[in-house]
């Protein structure tokens, strides 16, 4: 039998996120404690400069 995971669960307490601290600010991080200081564009999470770093770049396609 499994001790001190209380009622909930195992995963329980990682279910929230916590609440943002600041809602306008652009959300890219290092992963650290630096966070970009730009304003977020729109209702986006990232400001113009980092909306679109995880899109795929197209590649010129290789030939055979």
């Amino acid at each position: 039998y499994a001790v001190g995971w209380g009622l909930y669960g195992a995963g329980a307490q990682y279910a929230r996120k916590p609440e943002d601290p600041e809602p306008g600010r652009c959300r890219r991080t290092d992963g650290k404690k630096w966070r970009c200081s730009r304003e977020a564009y729109g209702e986006s999470k990232y400001c113009d400069r980092h909306m679109h770093r995880g899109k795929n770049r197209s590649r010129k396609p290789v030939e055979p």
